[in-house]
C-alpha cells in the first residue's frame, strides 16, 4: 500500500474517531490526523528521491557509495525521517509548509495525552480544521493531487463542514478580542493567540466590555480571572520569544508596582496596573537597557558597583 493511500486512510480513520460517542477516541482522532499529515509529507520526499537511491530523502539514515567512480547518496535501512527531519529537508528543498498549524495539532495531541484525554469534541474540531487546511494546500500545491479524489467525497465534505463551523466560531472570538479595550497592544496580541489552559482550545473571548474583564472558553466553559489571564497570556506569547534561556533578555518581568508577572518591557508598562518603570538611572542618569530593567531605577553598572561596595 502506498504512502499516499496510508495517509488518506489515517485521516479518514481520524474522522471516524471524531464521530464516535466514546470519549476515549477523541485522542485517537487527533493521533490519526497528525499521522496522516506526516505521511503526506513523506510521500513528497519519496517522490523527490532520485531513482535507485532507495528513497534517500525519505530515510532517516543515508550513506554514500561509489558506483563506477560516481558518488551516489542512498537511503539506509527502513526507518524514515521524523518530524524534525521532515522540516529540515523541506527547508533545504524550499518546500513551504505552515509549520505553526502542524505545531498546533501536535500541541493538542500532547495536551490530550498528558492533561485532558477526554477533551470535548470542539478541541478535535480545531485539530480537524488545521488538518483540513494543511492537507488541502499540500495535496494541491505540492503533490498535484485532487483532495476529493484522494480522501473521498464523504470524508472531504465532513472535513469542510467541520472546518467551516469551527472557523466561524473562531472568527467570532477574534472579533471580540479585536474590539476589546486592552491595556496595551502587547496584551491584545497575546490574547489573539491564547489557548485555554483547561482544554487547549483557541475559542477564548472576553466575557464583558470592561477592560479588566475575565475570559471564557467557548469549548469547555472554563472562566479565567483577568489577572490570571493576563499573566498566562503574556507568558505564553513572550516567554520563549526572547529570553535569557535563548541568549536574550526577558520580555515580561514582575512589575515592581503590583508584583504581578505582567510588565511588558517593549511596551514600557505593566499590562495589569498600567504603571511604567523609569529607564533613566537614578544615580548616573544613563539609559537602563532592556536586560537591566528591574524596577529599582538603577542601571546594571551602578547596581554592580553598589553591590561591591556592600
Amino acid at each position: 500500500m502506498s504512502l499516499l493511500q496510508n495517509a488518506a486512510d489515517s485521516i479518514c480513520i481520524g474522522l471516524e474517531d471524531h464521530d464516535s460517542t466514546d470519549p476515549r477516541r477523541a485522542l485517537s482522532a487527533v493521533r490519526n490526523l497528525f499521522a496522516g499529515i506526516l505521511l503526506l509529507y513523506k510521500e513528497k520526499l519519496r517522490r523527490l528521491s532520485p531513482p535507485g537511491s532507495d528513497e534517500v530523502l525519505l530515510k532517516q539514515r543515508i550513506r554514500m557509495r561509489l558506483t563506477n567512480g560516481i558518488l551516489e547518496v542512498v537511503g539506509e535501512k527502513k526507518k524514515t525521517v521524523d518530524v524534525n527531519g521532515i522540516q529540515e529537508r523541506f527547508e533545504d528543498l524550499s518546500i513551504v509548509v505552515v509549520w505553526k498549524r502542524l505545531e498546533d495539532i501536535l500541541k493538542i495531541r500532547n495536551d490530550m495525552e498528558h492533561y485532558f484525554s477526554s477533551a470535548n469534541s470542539i478541541l478535535v474540531d480545531q485539530a480537524i480544521t488545521q488538518t483540513f487546511i494543511l492537507v488541502r494546500d499540500f495535496l494541491v500545491e505540492q503533490l498535484n493531487e485532487d483532495p476529493v479524489k484522494i480522501l473521498g467525497v464523504e470524508a472531504w465534505e465532513k472535513m469542510t463542514r467541520i472546518a467551516e463551523v469551527f472557523e466561524k466560531e473562531r472568527a467570532e472570538c477574534v472579533a471580540k478580542v479585536e474590539a476589546h479595550d486592552w491595556s496595551c497592544e502587547a496584551l491584545k496580541i497575546a490574547a489573539l493567540s491564547y489557548q485555554c489552559h483547561d482544554c487547549g482550545s483557541e475559542l477564548v473571548e472576553p466575557i464583558n466590555d470592561e477592560r479588566e474583564s475575565p475570559v471564557r472558553c467557548r469549548a469547555c466553559g472554563a472562566e479565567e480571572g483577568h489577572e490570571e489571564f493576563v499573566e498566562h497570556a503574556l507568558h505564553d506569547e513572550y516567554y520563549d520569544h526572547r529570553n535569557a534561556k535563548h541568549g536574550g533578555d526577558a520580555e515580561v518581568l514582575d512589575c515592581p508596582h503590583c508584583g504581578m508577572a505582567a510588565y511588558h518591557v517593549e511596551s514600557g508598562m505593566c499590562a495589569l496596573c498600567e504603571e511604567s518603570i523609569s529607564r533613566t538611572c537614578a544615580f548616573c542618569s544613563d539609559y537602563i537597557s532592556d536586560g537591566e530593567v528591574s524596577g529599582d531605577g538603577v542601571c546594571g553598572y551602578c547596581s554592580h558597583k553598589f553591590s561591591k561596595d556592600d
